[in-house]
C-alpha cells in the first residue's frame, strides 16, 4: 500500500469529522454523485488559498526563493480564508448519507488533477533527456555511460491512474567496451608521459637553475640571479603543471565515457566531434600503419604508435584549452550576473570587459587572502543544512552534534591587524559571511540507504563531501551497518598501522624511524576516527524513537488497496475498516507528541547532514588585493620570465610562458570562486537566457524555441558543473600539488646534503686481502661471462676474469694512493696495474675540463703493453645522485609508467623516441657537466694518440652506466657491474647512441634484485648473477664488494687475493686455504697483515 492511498483514506475520516463537528455547509458542492454511489471532485471554481507556510527549497544545504510565487506551497488540502482552522480534503462526505464514514472515491482524472507531468533535466545528468511517444505511451530516456534510464508513462490502465515505471536498458556490446578500453589505455599512457614530464621538469629546473648556476657543479662563478629567478619561478611551475595533470585525468575519464564533455566543450557540432575523435583514436593510426605495412617498411608498429601518441596529444591539448576557454567564459558570465545577488560596489561595477575583469581578480583576491573559520557539525534531517544551522552559535545541542570549528592562521591574523586598528589592510565581518562549497551550488548531496551501502564505499567516501545518511524509514541504515561502519573504520585504520609498522620492520629499520613513524600514523589515524565516533552517536540518537515508523508500517500491513489514489469498497469489509480507524486514532496521537503531520508524508525516509562549513571571518580591503596582486604577478612571473630569456634559459622561458598563463587565467579568473560565493548555478542560466534573448533579436529567425532555450540553459549548467566539479575543485589537484611540492622539497634536500658533502675528505682505508686463501667456485655451472678476453693478462698465464673488472670498479671509490696499493695486493705482483695519473691530468688541461666533479683513473698494465682499462667512480655522494636523475630520470619514468599501465608493454617500441622528446628539457648548462661527456672525450684523446691498442672502460652503478654510455658511444669495450642500462635513453646522449652498439660493446654484470640496474631496458650482452641477501634487502645486492665476494664464491678467484669482508660483512663461506698456508681464515683477518706482495 502507498503512502498516497493512507493519505487519502486518512484525510476523508479526519475531512468528515470535522464537517460534522463544524456544522459546515455548502462543502459538498465540490462533488458530484455518480449513479455508482461514488463522488467525483469538480474543477473548483476559484483557486482557495493554503495555510500552510511559505516553501523554501533545499539544495544542497542553501535556502533559495524561487521566483515571486515561490511562496506558495501546494497542496491539496485547500481552506477557505473565513475557515483557517478548518482542514477541507478533495473527498467529502454528502449530507443525505451521514452514517457513511467512507464514500467508496473512484480516482481522480489526472487532467483534472496534477496536470501533465513536466520532465525537468538536471545538469547532473549525462546527457539531457528525450521524450519518444509510441503506442499510448510517452517514454523521456536518459543516456547513461554504457546503458539507458528508460521512464515510460502510461495515461490508462485498469485503474484509469497515470504510472510511471523507470526501466534500465543496456546500450553496449562488446565491441564498444573494447574500443572504449583501448582508447583510454592511450589516454592513460598520455596521462604518465606529462606526469613524467612534469617531474623531469622541475629536476631540471631545480638542477639546471640552482645547482649548476650556483657554481656547486665546476668551478665556473655563481649566477645568483637567476638561482633566485628559479626559486621564485617553482610555485607557478608546481601549480601550473598540478594544473595540467588535473585537466589530463579528466581527458582520460572523458575518453572511458565517450567524449561526454568534449561534446558540449568543442566548439564544433556533436557530430563533427565523433569524427575528429574517431579519426585521433583510430582512423589515422590505422591509416599510417597500413601505409608502412603496404611499403613494406620494418618499423610499421612504431610509426603507428608514434602516430597514435602524437595525435592523442594534440586531441588533449585541445580538450585542455576547451575547458580552460570555458571555464573563463563562465567567470565572466557568473561575475556581470553578481550583482543580482550582493550588493557588489566593493567589487567593482562590472561593466564592460574591463569592469568584470576587475571584479573577477579583486574577488579571487578576497577569496584567497580572506581569513575564515571552518564549522563541522551533524545536523538532524528536520533541519536542513543552510537553514536553521546556518548560524551553529545558536543551535541547540538536541539540533547538532559534534560540532568543530577551526579557524585558519589569515584568520588570527586579521583579527590581530583588525584589533590593531589596521582598517585600510583588514576588515571584520560581523557576523561572519558563509561560503557556499562547490558540491553545494552544484546541488550535488549524496543520501547514503541501506540499498547503497557497502564497507568499501563507505570506508573509502569522500569526508569532506555533504552528504544524507538516512536512519528513519524503509530506505534507511540498519543497527548492523551502523555499528559495521563504525567497526570498519577502526579496523581498517589499525590494518593500515599495522601493515606499515611491518613494512619498516621487515626493511629492518632501526627502531627509532619504527616508533616516530608509527606514532604519526597513529595520532592521524585517530583524529579521523573522533569524527567517526560523532557520526556513529549521532545515528544512534536519532534512531531510538522508532514508533511512529512503526505504526506506519503495521497500517501499511493491515490496509488492502486496490491502486495508488483510493479504496475500492468491495475490498475492504468493516473489520478491517475498525483496525483501520484505531490505527488512525494512534497516529493523530503521535502528531500531537511529534508535531508532524501525517499529511506532510511522515513516512518518507528521514535522515541526517554531515555538514562542513566554511565562514569568511575577516577580508582584506580592496587596496590590499590590488597589492598582492601586483606583487604576485610581478615577482612569480615577469621576474623569472624577463632572467630565464635574457640568460640563456630560452626552452625554459617558453615552458615557462605556457605553464604561467596557461594557470594564470585558471587562478584569477576562476568561476569555482564565484560560485562559492553565489552558491548557486542559477545565475548562470538566467545570463544564458539573456544571451539567447540578444540572439534572437539578432537572428533573422526572430524566435528561439522553448526546447532550444532549454537545452542550452541545460548545457552552459552542466558543462561548468562538470568542468568545476571534475576539474577546477578536484580532490587529485590537492594531492598532486602535495606530491609536486614533497619531490620539489626532496630535491632541495638532496642538494643541501652535497653542498656539506662537497668537500669530503676521500676513503682512504685498506681493504685486507689475503693471497693464502682461494674460492674454488661453484661445482654446478658457471656462468658464461666469468672469464673474458685473453688480452687481459698479467703475472704469467692468469687469465682474465670478470672479479677483476668489479675489483677494479670497487678501488675507484678509494684515494689514489690507496687505489694503487690495492691493486698490488690484489694481483700479488708489485706494479702488474698502475694508475696513470699524468694521463688524466693532461687531457683535462688540453680539453677544458679542469675543475670538473667527473671521478675516473686509467689503469695500465707494463706486461700488456698496448692495453688500458678506464675505470669510472660510481655514485659516492649526493652530486652523483643528481646524475643519476639527470642522465636516466626520463627513461627511470617511462619505465615506471609502463610498469603501471595493463598492456604497458605495448608502447615499448616508441619509448626511447618519447625519452629523446623529454630531452628538450636539457640545456646547455647541464650538457656541458654531464660526466659521461667528459669519459668519451677521454676515450677518444687517447685513442688518437695511438698509444693504446686495446681499451677497456668499467665501473659500478652509476660509473657502470657512463662506461656504457662511452663505450657505445666509441664503439669500445664496457664491463658494467650493477650499472644503469641504455636502451631507452639510448637517443638522449649527445651523440646519440644505436641499439647495435648498445648490443655489441656493452656487458653488464646485474645481481639478482638490484634495484638500479633496473633502470632502463637491458641490452643483448647480460649476465645475472645471485645474490646472498634476503628479499627484505634489495639495496645490498647494489654494493660493489658484495658482487666481487659473490663473483669470486660463484667463478672462483684464481690466483687472486680474498677480501676479509666477503665472511665478516657479506656472510660468504670461509674460502678454503691454498697449500702451505698455516693460519685459519680467522685468524688472518684478526691480524689483518696480508702476506707481501712480490
Amino acid at each position: 500500500m502507498s503512502s498516497g492511498d493512507v493519505e487519502d483514506y486518512v484525510a476523508a475520516r479526519q475531512s468528515h469529522t470535522e464537517e460534522n463537528s463544524n456544522d459546515s455547509t455548502g462543502d459538498t458542492d465540490d462533488f458530484t454523485e455518480n449513479a455508482d454511489d461514488s463522488f467525483v471532485e469538480n474543477k473548483p471554481k476559484e483557486a482557495k488559498k493554503c495555510r500552510f507556510a511559505p516553501e523554501v527549497s533545499i539544495e544542497g544545504g542553501v535556502s533559495i526563493d524561487r521566483g515571486e510565487n515561490a511562496g506558495v506551497k501546494k497542496c491539496r488540502f485547500a481552506v477557505p480564508e473565513d475557515e483557517p482552522e478548518v482542514k477541507k480534503c478533495r473527498f467529502a462526505v454528502p449530507e443525505d448519507k451521514p452514517d457513511v464514514r467512507r464514500p467508496d472515491i473512484r480516482p481522480i482524472d489526472p487532467s483534472l488533477d496534477a496536470g501533465e507531468i513536466e520532465f525537468l533535466d538536471h545538469h547532473s545528468l549525462r546527457t539531457p533527456s528525450c521524450a519518444v511517444r509510441f503506442g499510448g505511451t510517452s517514454v523521456h530516456v536518459y543516456p547513461q555511460r554504457y546503458s539507458q534510464l528508460l521512464l515510460e508513462e502510461r495515461e490508462e490502465n485498469k485503474y484509469n491512474k497515470r504510472e510511471i515505471t523507470v526501466k534500465r536498458m543496456s546500450d553496449v556490446s562488446s565491441g564498444l567496451v573494447f574500443l572504449r578500453i583501448v582508447y583510454t589505455l592511450a589516454s592513460l599512457f598520455i596521462i604518465g608521459f606529462l606526469f613524467a614530464f612534469v617531474l623531469l621538469l622541475l629536476f631540471h629546473v631545480v638542477l639546471g637553475g640552482l645547482v649548476t648556476e650556483l657554481g656547486l657543479t665546476s668551478d665556473m662563478p655563481a649566477k645568483y640571479p637567476l638561482a633566485v629567478a628559479v626559486i621564485l619561478s617553482l610555485p607557478t611551475f608546481v601549480n601550473g603543471c598540478s594544473t595540467f595533470l588535473v585537466i589530463a585525468f579528466s581527458f582520460a575519464s572523458d575518453t572511458w565515457g565517450g567524449n561526454e564533455l568534449m561534446k558540449y566543450a568543442s566548439p564544433f557540432s556533436v557530430v563533427v566531434t565523433e569524427w575528429i575523435a574517431f579519426f585521433v583514436y583510430l582512423g589515422i593510426p590505422v591509416l599510417v600503419g597500413s601505409f608502412s605495412l603496404i611499403t613494406s617498411h620494418d618499423d610499421w608498429y612504431q610509426n603507428m604508435l608514434l602516430t597514435w601518441f602524437g595525435c592523442i596529444l594534440v586531441f588533449a591539448a585541445f580538450y585542455a584549452v576547451c575547458v580552460v576557454y570555458y571555464e573563463v567564459r563562465a567567470c565572466f558570465m557568473l561575475a556581470r550576473e553578481l550583482d543580482v545577488k550582493y550588493e557588489c560596489q566593493e567589487y567593482g561595477d562590472g561593466a564592460g570587459v574591463k569592469g568584470i575583469l576587475k571584479r573577477a581578480i579583486l574577488l579571487r583576491q578576497v577569496h584567497r587572502w580572506s581569513g575564515s573559520k571552518v564549522v563541522s557539525y551533524i545536523a538532524r534531517g528536520n533541519d536542513a543544512p543552510g537553514k536553521s544551522t546556518r548560524n551553529v552559535v545558536k543551535n541547540t545541542e538536541k539540533d547538532k552534534h559534534a560540532t568543530a570549528v577551526n579557524y585558519d592562521l589569515k584568520a588570527y591574523v586579521g583579527l590581530a591587524l583588525a584589533k590593531a586598528a589596521c582598517q585600510s589592510f583588514v576588515k571584520v565581518n560581523n557576523p561572519p559571511v558563509r561560503l557556499h562549497s562547490i558540491d553545494e551550488a552544484r546541488g550535488v548531496l549524496p543520501v547514503n540507504t541501506s540499498l547503497g551501502w557497502g564497507l568499501e564505499k563507505i570506508y573509502c567516501r569522500n569526508r569532506d563531501q555533504r552528504r544524507i545518511d538516512v536512519v528513519k524509514g524503509p530506505g534507511s541504515i540498519s543497527k548492523s551497518m551502523a555499528y559495521s561502519n563504525f567497526v570498519c573504520a577502526i579496523f581498517g585504520r589499525i590494518l593500515i598501522v599495522f601493515a606499515i609498522i611491518s613494512f619498516l620492520v621487515w626493511m629492518d629499520f632501526g627502531m627509532g624511524i619504527v616508533l616516530v613513524v608509527s606514532l604519526i600514523i597513529v595520532i592521524k589515524c585517530s583524529l579521523e576516527l573522533r569524527r567517526e565516533y560523532a557520526v556513529f552517536v549521532s545515528y544512534k540518537s536519532l534512531s531510538e524513537n522508532r514508533k511512529f515508523e512503526d505504526v506506519i508500517t503495521s497500517l501499511r500491513a493491515k490496509a488492502i488497496v486496490a491502486n495508488n489514489k483510493g479504496f475500492h469498497k468491495s475490498l475492504i469489509n468493516p473489520l478491517q475498516k475498525e483496525e483501520l480507524e484505531e490505527l488512525f486514532d494512534e497516529i493523530l496521537d503521535e502528531e500531537n507528541t511529534s508535531g508532524c503531520n501525517y499529511d506532510e508524508t511522515c513516512d518518507e525516509n528521514e535522515g541526517f547532514y554531515n555538514v562542513k562549513e566554511t565562514f569568511r571571518v575577516t577580508r582584506p580591503t580592496a587596496k590590499m588585493c590590488w597589492f598582492f596582486f601586483v606583487t604576485e604577478i610581478m615577482f612569480f612571473f615577469f621576474v623569472p620570465l624577463i632572467t630565464f630569456l635574457s640568460s640563456g634559459f630560452v626552452t625554459f622561458g617558453w615552458i615557462f610562458i605556457l605553464i604561467g598563463a596557461f594557470s594564470g587565467m585558471r587562478r584569477y579568473l576562476s568561476a569555482s570562486v564565484l560560485l562559492e560565493e553565489l552558491g548557486t548555478l542559477d545565475l548562470l542560466a538566467r545570463s544564458v537566457s539573456e544571451s539567447n534573448l540578444r540572439a534572437t533579436v539578432r537572428s533573422r529567425r526572430g524566435v528561439v524555441s522553448g526546447r532550444e532555450s532549454s537545452v542550452q540553459k541545460w548545457t552552459e549548467m552542466h558543462r561548468i558543473s562538470d568542468i568545476i566539479g571534475t576539474i577546477s575543485q578536484a580532490r587529485s589537484k590537492k594531492v598532486l600539488r602535495t606530491v609536486l611540492f614533497s619531490l620539489l622539497l626532496f630535491f632541495i634536500a638532496i642538494i643541501a646534503v652535497a653542498i656539506a658533502t662537497a668537500n669530503a675528505a676521500e676513503d682512504t682505508s685498506d681493504t685486507i686481502l689475503l693471497r693464502d686463501f682461494k674460492y674454488d667456485g661453484v661445482d654446478n655451472l658457471r656462468y658464461p661471462a666469468c672469464v673474458l678476453q685473453k688480452e687481459f693478462l698479467v703475472g704469467g698465464d692468469i687469465q682474465p676474469i670478470a672479479i677483476d673488472y668489479a675489483f677494479a670498479s670497487q678501488n675507484a671509490y678509494k684515494s689514489l694512493d690507496t687505489a694503487q696499493d690495492q691493486l698490488d695486493l690484489w694481483f700479488g705482483v708489485k706494479n702488474a696495474a698502475v694508475y696513470n695519473e699524468t694521463a688524466v691530468e693532461t687531457f683535462k688541461k688540453e680539453r677544458g675540463f679542469l675543475g670538473s666533479r667527473s671521478v675516473y683513473g686509467l689503469v695500465e698494465f707494463p706486461s700488456v703493453p698496448g692495453f688500458a682499462v678506464i675505470v669510472v667512480r660510481g655514485t659516492k655522494n649526493a652530486f652523483d645522485f643528481l646524475t643519476d636523475i639527470q642522465i636516466y630520470g626520463a627513461a627511470a619514468l617511462l619505465q615506471l609508467v609502463r610498469f603501471l599501465l595493463p598492456a604497458g608493454d605495448a608502447w615499448t617500441p616508441i619509448l626511447h623516441r618519447v625519452a629523446s622528446f623529454m630531452n628538450i628539457l636539457e640545456n646547455s648548462s647541464l650538457t656541458n657537466v654531464t660526466p659521461y661527456r667528459e669519459t668519451t672525450e677521454f676515450i677518444k684523446y687517447l685513442k688518437e694518440q695511438g698509444r693504446y691498442k686495446q681499451l677497456h672502460i668499467t665501473g659500478h652503478s652509476l660509473g657502470g652506466g657512463i662506461a656504457m654510455i662511452s663505450g657505445a658511444q666509441t664503439e669500445t669495450p664496457a664491463i658494467a657491474i650493477s650499472g644503469p642500462n641504455l636502451r631507452l635513453s639510448r637517443l638522449t646522449f649527445q651523440p646519440p647512441v644505436s641499439e647495435e652498439a648498445v648490443n655489441i660493446f656493452t656487458l653488464n654484470y646485474i645481481p639478482r634484485r638490484d634495484i638500479v640496474p633496473m633502470i632502463d631496458d637491458r641490452g643483448d650482452l647480460v649476465q645475472q648473477i645471485q645474490c646472498n641477501t634476503g628479499v627484505n634487502n634489495p639495496f645490498g645486492c647494489h654494493l660493489g664488494g658484495r658482487t666481487v665476494c659473490q663473483l669470486m664464491h660463484d667463478c672462483g678467484s684464481g690466483d687472486r687475493s680474498i677480501p676479509c669482508f666477503c665472511v665478516e660483512d657479506y656472510g660468504f663461506p670461509e674460502p678454503t686455504p691454498r697449500p702451505g698456508t698455516n693460519r685459519t681464515y680467522a685468524e688472518a683477518c684478526i691480524e689483518q697483515v696480508p702476506l707481501s706482495v712480490g
